[in-house]
């Protein structure tokens, strides 16, 4: 006998009482992280702030352009900052609707495919994720893209053939600005309908991808670089030197998607953990072959296409990271159900207890994180932004690890530190040369995106380096962990 619940509805009562327990869960995550918890918390919002002054980059003295921020979030969130300033923790409302989206979008994608009660079982999959659980607070781009793709894809699943595109087209456009890989979903719809339609597939790619094309050349007019993203891809790319070290990585990278970030199995050797990671990629690849069975329609091959692609990419970067999970989630989670359902048939009992197993490592999880939640601190380092915007001149120059926060939260001009000095005289110099006056040492911090030795080596000298040349501490904050210099 198959395993289906199609027979068996799940009580309207059990799935009130899921989804009020799911909406709770979210909120309490949501509301109970301090904004800036995530280091580019702050990054989007300062962001979103200069679109107000007819500009995208930091308002500080060096006017520096801004590549390797992509564009959409930070102007969708303009006006929400202005209307929430200076009570910043009322922008996570902004990421917990969009992982709603997310959910509904994951719903609706499922019962294209599965009966209506296991299509609701892998949204509530999606639902109790906790990578999804712990960013419903997070003022970034990651889940409003998330809710935006499942929302596209839905509105694709429905379309008719032959229908209407430039709705579709306006928001694969959209989503191209708001993530890197966005891009992947906007050539993935577009393979899709020219294989089924030909050359309005064509028209599909023209105008979802004319928006990105002219952020790129933007870039390139205004620094000479098309794409932080892609210098930042470069470096990692050439940092793995013989396609032995690529494999390795791809298969570390596939190890941490499948078995940390999708099964929640931590704690394993690398060799099992890497076998185990290319068993749960070989089961996804039979339910994505399973979706496009099912029927012609040309939403499932982008679908596929976009899932393969952004795995494709993934196994090139150096860095994994939970969050990287949130875009495969909604499609991922759909492939690995249908291919246990498929496998499991006449099998109720095996396929009941992994379901139980995996909703137990989730809400083990979940748990975590909503003990961590703390409901007195909407924002992080309050107490040493408030010193900073009471006890230095507006014109006041920082240099700091967290920037935008110095921006945002102290109304002080700051500018990340020269990541590049290789010792105390080199960095002195430089922090001279352009002007900072202040330093803020904040040694819990760390920078966004991709690191490397010299970077995490000048963040542990910086106090040395400071008291070395004769910069003069003006504040002190044990309990934040923050210090600030004065040049």
């Amino acid at each position: 006998m198959r395993l289906n619940l199609q027979n068996k509805p799940i009580p309207l009562y059990l799935w009130a009482a899921l989804i009020s327990a799911t909406f709770l869960l979210h909120g309490f995550s949501a509301f109970g992280l301090p904004v800036g918890i995530f280091a580019d918390d702050f990054v989007q919002i300062a962001l979103a702030q200069s679109l107000r002054h007819g500009r995208f980059g930091f308002l500080d003295w060096m006017h520096l352009p801004v590549t390797n921020v992509m564009p959409a979030f930070p102007a969708m969130l303009a006006a929400p900052a202005w209307l929430a300033e200076p009570h910043w923790a009322w922008l996570r409302i902004i990421p917990l609707l969009s992982a709603w989206m997310a959910i509904y979008g994951a719903w609706r994608i499922a019962r294209a495919s599965l009966p209506p009660t296991e299509a609701g079982l892998t949204a509530a999959l999606v639902a109790i994720h906790p990578s999804l659980v712990q960013y419903t607070g997070a003022v970034l781009p990651d889940l409003p893209y998330v809710g935006l793709t499942a929302y596209l894809v839905w509105r694709f699943s429905e379309r008719k053939e032959r229908g209407p595109i430039w709705g579709l087209a306006a928001g694969a456009a959209s989503a191209s600005l708001m993530r890197p890989f966005g891009c992947l979903l906007a050539l993935s719809f577009a393979f899709a309908l020219w294989r089924r339609e030909g050359r309005r597939g064509l028209q599909f790619l023209a105008v979802s991808m004319a928006p990105l094309g002219a952020w790129l050349l933007r870039n390139r007019l205004a620094s000479g670089v098309a794409s932080g993203y892609l210098s930042d891809w470069a470096l990692q790319m050439q940092a793995k030197a013989s396609l032995w070290e690529q494999t390795k990585n791809a298969g570390r990278i596939v190890a941490f998607l499948f078995v940390r970030s999708l099964a929640l199995l931590d704690g394993m050797p690398a060799w099992p953990t890497a076998a185990l990671g290319m068993g749960l990629l070989a089961l996804a690849c039979y339910g994505a072959w399973l979706f496009l069975r099912q029927d012609r329609g040309a939403w499932r091959l982008a679908v596929v296409g976009y899932t393969a692609s952004l795995l494709a990419v993934y196994a090139t970067w150096n860095v994994a990271s939970g969050r990287y999970v949130l875009p495969l989630l909604p499609f991922a989670l759909l492939f690995l159900f249908l291919a246990a359902r498929d496998l499991l048939s006449g099998y109720r009992l095996p396929a009941g207890l992994a379901l139980l197993l995996w909703s137990s490592l989730a809400f083990r999880r979940d748990a975590g994180i909503a003990r961590r939640a703390d409901f007195s601190a909407p924002e992080t380092l309050s107490q040493t932004m408030e010193w900073i915007r009471t006890n230095t001149p507006e014109s006041a120059r920082f240099q700091a690890v967290n920037a935008a926060q110095v921006l945002v939260m102290a109304g002080r001009p700051a500018a990340s530190p020269p990541w590049d000095s290789s010792d105390a005289a080199t960095w002195f110099d430089r922090s001279k040369r352009d002007g900072f006056q202040y330093l803020l040492i904040c040694p819990r911090l760390r920078p966004s995106g991709y690191s490397n030795t010299s970077v995490e080596r000048l963040l542990t000298e910086l106090p040395k380096w400071a008291r070395g040349q004769g910069a003069a501490v003006q504040y002190r904050n044990d309990e934040e962990g923050t210090a600030v210099f004065r040049f």
